[in-house]
C-alpha cells in the first residue's frame, strides 16, 4: 500500500490530505508452462483467477474486472463486472485481464492488466472408416 501526503499552507494553517492507494494481487493457479523467468504465460488446462485486494486504512469496498479473449483473429469480451468469487476460465485464446479495487473511502486503484493464454487441446479427435473388399458374388 502506498501513502502519499500532500501539504498545502493556507493562512498560517497547514492542510494535509492523505491519499491511500490500495493494493491488489492477481493469483492464477493451474498447470502451467512458464517463461524462462518462471512467469506463467501459457496454460494447458482451465485457469482459476482469484483477485485479492487489501487496504489497511478503510478496507476494500469492491473489486472489478473485465477481460478480452482473442482466438484465431476473433475477439470476445466480458465487460466490467463486480468480482465476487474466483473465476474459472477455459476458452482457448489470448487473454487480456484487467482489474482494480475501490476502498471504503471511494479511492479508486489504477487499473492493472495481466496477459496469459490458454492453449490446451479441447477438440476431440475425428475418426473415419474406410471399408474395402469385393462387392460381387
Amino acid at each position: 500500500m502506498e501513502k502519499i501526503k500532500i501539504g498545502k499552507k493556507k493562512a498560517g494553517i497547514v492542510l494535509i490530505a492523505i491519499v491511500i492507494v490500495s493494493a491488489i494481487a492477481i493469483s492464477i493457479s493451474t498447470n502451467v508452462i512458464a517463461d524462462e523467468w518462471g512467469n506463467p504465460e501459457e496454460f494447458v488446462s482451465e485457469v482459476i483467477v482469484e483477485l485479492n485486494a487489501t487496504d489497511d486504512w478503510s478496507g476494500v469496498a469492491e473489486t472489478w474486472y473485465c477481460y478480452e479473449i482473442e482466438y484465431n483473429g476473433m475477439y470476445s469480451a466480458v465487460t466490467w463486472t463486480k468480482y465476487t468469487e474466483p473465476l474459472v476460465l477455459s476458452a482457448l485464446g489470448n487473454y487480456t485481464f484487467s482489474f482494480y479495487s475501490i476502498d471504503n473511502e471511494g479511492n479508486i486503484e489504477d487499473t492493472k492488466t495481466s496477459h496469459f493464454s490458454i492453449i490446451w487441446d479441447t477438440v476431440a479427435p475425428i475418426t473415419t472408416i474406410k471399408i474395402t473388399g469385393d462387392t460381387e458374388y
